[in-house]
């Protein structure tokens, strides 16, 4: 979310000692991928790939049967003196209770511009701002909460469930 803030040169300048931008950055499409990730095609490759979606895509791998957590294993952390506490236990959002369906899926995504603005303008009041507040605490949130605040938005129309990613974990 913070380089999202960055992109769109909406941090604060209190905030970090790294110069912020003055205006936001133009690009059609945001491309979050790990440290650790490298491009098994050419430049070319990826452009055609890419191009061959509507400007407005968002490519997100998203496991599209929501999320059913048994009460007991759904807890809210806090990191503190480089080790995680569990600090209670959260209640897990259901359609039934909330109006909302929890989702899981990769943090490694491309996102249209638009949606990539509507995360990074969070508006007071919005679903946006209330899953932060929800999720902030829970380890590996970011698998859950991109992928629930896409489908629970305007933006799902332009879901296509693929984040062009090739995952291959050795032993």
């Amino acid at each position: 979310m913070q380089i999202l803030k960055y992109a769109f040169a909406l941090l604060p300048q209190s905030s970090t000692s790294t110069k912020l931008l003055d205006e936001e950055l133009r690009f059609h499409k945001f491309v979050h991928i790990a440290s650790s990730t490298y491009p098994i095609r050419s430049n070319t490759e990826i452009r055609k790939t890419l191009g061959s979606f509507p400007l407005d895509a968002n490519l997100f791998y998203i496991g599209m049967i929501p999320v059913s957590q048994h009460p007991a294993a759904w807890h809210s952390f806090v990191e503190c003196d480089d080790a995680l506490h569990r600090i209670y236990r959260l209640h897990p959002l259901s359609l039934e209770m909330n109006g909302v369906r929890q989702y899981m899926g990769s943090q490694w995504f491309i996102s249209s511009y638009e949606f990539a603005k509507y995360l990074a303008e969070v508006e007071e009041g919005s679903f946006v701002q209330q899953y932060i507040n929800y999720a902030k605490h829970i380890i590996v949130a970011d698998e859950g909460f991109f992928a629930t605040v896409l489908r629970h938005s305007r933006f799902c129309e332009k879901h296509h469930n693929s984040n062009m990613l090739h995952l291959y974990f050795d032993r």
